[in-house]
């Protein structure tokens, strides 16, 4: 039985789905697609043109018995390995060939390259093995020249897969991660690690049919969800608004609130990981002022007013929700290429207010004070029914396109088609894999 805390896994259509991008992809083609070199040979030197015909694809499988004996070796002459072994099949390469007395040859055959998964360094990279050419389709060539092609063949290859970064855990998740681990399951490309001090073992495990997956631990996303809340103990959250006036003045009136958190937690719910409990201790307090000096607008009344305190007249007071801790219950939500976050369980409450602020403002609130207290036992239980009546959802982030880099030249990565789901207890978020 596998065991793990976070797993990244893709399929043998999606990796090649990845290919056939690559293929039309400007950069690639400058480098891998098409191309010209020279080399020394026993022979002399000669001049080899490549162009790849068609898409190349991926086999997550080693190779035929016969093909292996007859690929070239360059980095690792022995044995195939018995497990995680990738074919990368060029089914058609235009090679051409010019010899040093300028005689010409040219085909059109397949090759193949073979390499295994490997871990080194905490990158999961693959590591060529050899190049297998279909000697039906050169049988004109030179030995000495066949012979260069392949080894050719095999360079290119290795410079093209020796430290090219496979999907990768991501390190800034805010947990501790032990070295990834990568197998190849059931025409699966996975790769997972463990929190530390615990160990990772992908074999045997249980994948979901889906073509690009991440599957996380309960430990590890409510490890990851706690960390983000704890981030808002102490923190002091405020929002300030005017009105009633023109652009640049400062507006005739100011409504401020300001939120400052003593605690915060929350609990991801064990059966159901794309639940998430959370209870909030705060305290708040709002104001809202007006000034009459620009209301009226005229500076003689103005001056008095300042003289007597009263330029700025208005509402200010504090709050308290009870009881507390405020609960909240919230669920994660994908769509397509954006998070959203909703509203599903909103504890009722209540508020308790009390006048605050200067103190003509203090006077004008103390004579509304019932009121306010009114609306403040009212309002908190209707909107805590409303929610949870209409679960309220809104939208977090949406996720970027990644830029990366293969072979020197710039290459976005996108997700689309973004769900999330319980699977055998963790959290599994499923998607598709675009390249720009």
């Amino acid at each position: 039985m596998s065991t793990f805390d976070v797993a990244v896994g893709l399929d043998e259509a999606t990796l090649n789905k990845a290919l056939a991008q690559l293929f039309v992809h400007a950069g690639v083609r400058e480098k891998v697609v098409r191309g010209q070199e020279k080399i020394s040979t026993p022979i002399g030197e000669i001049d080899i043109t490549w162009e790849v015909k068609e898409p190349p694809t991926l086999s997550l499988a080693g190779p035929p018995a016969e093909r292996w004996e007859a690929a070239v070796k360059g980095l690792h002459d022995r044995v195939v390995p018995d497990r995680d072994m990738v074919t990368v099949v060029c089914p058609a390469i235009h090679a051409g060939i010019e010899y040093a007395d300028g005689a010409r040859q040219s085909d059109v055959t397949q090759v193949d390259i073979y390499a295994q998964l490997r871990v080194a360094d905490g990158e999961v990279t693959l590591d060529p093995y050899g190049v297998w050419v279909d000697p039906a389709k050169v049988k004109e060539l030179q030995p000495s020249a066949m012979n260069a092609l392949l080894f050719f063949g095999l360079e290119m290859a290795e410079e093209a897969l020796t430290g090219l970064a496979l999907p990768a855990i991501p390190s800034d998740l805010g947990v501790d991660l032990g070295p990834p681990a990568a197998v190849i399951d059931g025409r699966r490309l996975i790769v997972g690690a463990a929190i530390k001090p615990g160990a990772v073992d992908l074999t045997g495990g249980a994948w979901p049919a889906a073509g690009l997956f991440v599957l996380g631990s309960h430990d590890l996303v409510n490890g990851l969800v706690r960390g983000q809340v704890h981030r808002i103990r102490g923190r002091t959250l405020t929002w300030r608004r005017e009105a009633l006036g023109s652009p640049g003045d400062g507006g005739a009136a100011v409504i401020e609130g300001v939120l400052e958190v003593v605690e915060a937690d929350a609990q991801v719910d064990a059966s159901d990981l794309t639940r998430v409990g959370g209870t909030l201790r705060a305290t708040a307090r709002g104001s809202a002022v007006a000034s009459l000096v620009k209301a009226i607008g005229l500076s003689a009344i103005g001056r008095i007013l300042e003289k007597i305190y009263l330029a700025w007249l208005g509402l200010g007071y504090g709050a308290q929700v009870l009881p507390l801790p405020l609960y909240l219950g919230l669920g994660l939500v994908l769509e397509d290429r954006t998070v959203k976050v909703q509203v599903r369980t909103v504890r009722r409450c209540v508020a308790l207010v009390w006048p605050r602020g200067s103190l003509p403002t203090i006077l004008v609130s103390l004579v509304l004070w019932p009121l306010a207290q009114v609306a403040a036992l009212i309002a908190p239980w209707v909107l805590a029914s409303r929610a949870n009546a209409n679960h309220p959802t809104w939208e977090v982030f949406s996720i970027p396109t990644v830029t990366t880099e293969l072979l020197g030249k710039p290459l976005g990565l996108a997700v689309s088609g973004l769900g999330c789901a319980t699977y055998e207890g963790r959290l599994l978020i499923r998607g598709a894999l675009d390249l720009i």
